[in-house]
């Protein structure tokens, strides 16, 4: 009798969608059209600048988005050392889309965990629908460095950069210093850095006007920095 022949077929991979997303499609055009951006409600006073919350973002994208029987929801999880979201719109005729977002937080605890989802959380979201929102948390993931190529604008003559960079404050340095080393350290190390010297917040750290105070927190936020950089 002849054997059967075995074949090994691989996994097919995840679905990201179902076999037909039309209904979703056209709700999810329509919900667009009545869209408005997530409101910059949220402020980082490290950077000065604001960004949309995740509060923000579901205020925003909600209200279109159930009107035409469409829905969002999202599963939070961890593989690897890894925390993701998995992000799946959904329509009231069954069809659905979904992606996944995963980053690898540099601590664990409850917090840092917290704080990895929220972020997740509203990328994704912001994303699968096509919302407007901006966030500026990620500024320090970006190199703000002047390009080579980039020409000075008219105005600036090389005097006026001198007689700026002479005029420049130590508070001014203090704070581009600071900048950098949060670039180096991210989030957690640098926040809690600050807790280990009395300075309770980002906001604080940006108010410190004496001179002292302000090279003892250089001076640690250094020290820390050459520790991880030996580490690695």
């Amino acid at each position: 009798m002849e054997e059967a022949a075995e074949y090994n077929v691989p996994p097919l991979p995840p679905a990201m969608q179902t076999p037909d997303v039309g209904k979703l499609a056209e709700a999810l055009a329509k919900a667009q059209s009545e869209m408005f951006a997530a409101k910059k409600d949220g402020k980082n006073p490290f950077f000065k600048s604001d960004y949309a919350t995740l509060h923000s973002c579901l205020s925003a994208g909600n209200p279109p988005l159930n009107k035409h029987g469409l829905s969002v929801t999202q599963l939070p999880g961890s593989l690897d050392g890894f925390v993701f979201v998995e992000t799946i719109l959904m329509h009231s005729s069954g069809q659905w889309i979904k992606s996944r977002l995963s980053v690898k937080p540099q601590k664990t605890d409850p917090q840092a965990l917290g704080i990895c989802i929220s972020y997740l959380r509203r990328y994704s979201y912001s994303a699968i629908i096509g919302q407007s929102a901006a966030d500026d948390d990620g500024e320090s993931t970006m190199d703000r460095t002047t390009s080579k190529t980039e020409k000075a604008k008219p105005s600036e003559t090389k005097s006026q950069k001198k007689a700026e960079k002479k005029a420049e404050k130590p508070a001014d340095t203090f704070t581009t210093d600071m900048r950098e080393k949060y670039k180096t350290l991210g989030n957690d190390l640098f926040l809690e850095c600050l807790k280990d010297n009395g300075i309770g917040s980002l906001d604080a750290m940006a108010k410190i006007k004496d001179p002292v105070l302000q090279k003892k927190v250089a001076a640690a936020m250094q020290f820390l920095a050459d520790s991880t950089a030996d580490k690695s």
